[in-house]
């Protein structure tokens, strides 16, 4: 009886001890027979209510559980179905651009906005700019 309380709790449940060829056991007191099986009973009881509730909550964590991972592997497949619709896609317009004799790909016509980098300017750019220059106080 190594742990705490142990023995307490069977001292109160009605066991005593008794000493029998210097060896200590823990004999029951035949007078509290009645309550040793009213006690039975109460566990018998309980066990009855909780073994099937835990029992339901373990089933349920185990649906959830696998609805979560179900959930994970059609998520899964829809991106892998849209990448191979991508890909497949791709691969029927090149082969359509190549038929055609067209360029590698779609092309892109600029918007038509000029861009000059601050490098290519000269002091032929900068005299739009006014006497003032560029705002920052140097000429």
């Amino acid at each position: 009886m190594d742990p705490h309380g142990v023995q307490d709790l069977i001292i109160q449940l009605g066991f005593h001890r008794q000493a029998e060829d210097y060896q200590s056991y823990f004999v029951f007191k035949k007078r509290y027979f009645d309550d040793l099986r009213l006690g039975i009973t109460i566990i018998n009881e309980i066990l009855e209510v909780e073994i099937p509730r835990r029992e339901k909550e373990m089933r349920s964590l185990e649906e959830a559980k696998a609805a979560d991972e179900e959930a994970k592997e059609k998520a899964r497949k829809g991106f892998m179905d849209d990448r191979n619709s991508v890909a497949a896609r791709a691969q029927h317009e090149r082969a359509t651009w190549r038929a055609e004799g067209t360029p590698k790909g779609p092309t892109k016509k600029p918007f038509g906005a000029k861009v000059k980098m601050l490098g290519d300017l000269n002091a032929a750019d900068s005299e739009g700019l006014g006497s003032e220059g560029c705002g920052c106080g140097r000429t």
